[in-house]
């Protein structure tokens, strides 16, 4: 379980939420690639996943690439990034939960050996 929306024996109305589900053991992230960017990558290629205060380096791989373009998400920190269109991909960590260190919303860094 991610996150508890209610408390046992509260009243909730219909279509309420009452808790988030997740796949924890199988952690995975959502980035995205400029347009331009996009010919230089293919499913099943390999990335490279840093964890903000870890040292260590984790293997991951592409598993899906949007099919459709989108504005840069609502993250971006200039107006430039803002105007860009880009594609979202998910990577997926080869080996599964990294020993229980990645958790949703945690921020990475995310490498691709193309792009560089």
């Amino acid at each position: 379980m991610l996150t508890r929306y209610a408390d046992p024996g509260e009243a909730l109305g219909a279509g309420t939420p009452v808790v988030a589900l997740g796949l924890v053991h199988r952690p995975w992230i959502r980035a995205y690639v400029a347009d331009k960017d996009l010919p230089l990558i293919k499913l099943g290629e390999a990335a490279s996943v840093r964890l903000d205060g870890y040292a260590e380096v984790l293997p991951g791989r592409i598993v899906e690439i949007s099919p459709r373009a989108e504005f840069t998400p609502r993250a971006a920190l200039t107006e430039r990034e803002r105007a860009d269109l880009v594609f979202g991909i998910k990577v997926e960590l080869n080996g599964g939960d990294a020993g229980g260190r990645v958790k949703a919303g945690m921020p990475v860094t995310i490498e691709i050996p193309r792009l560089r």
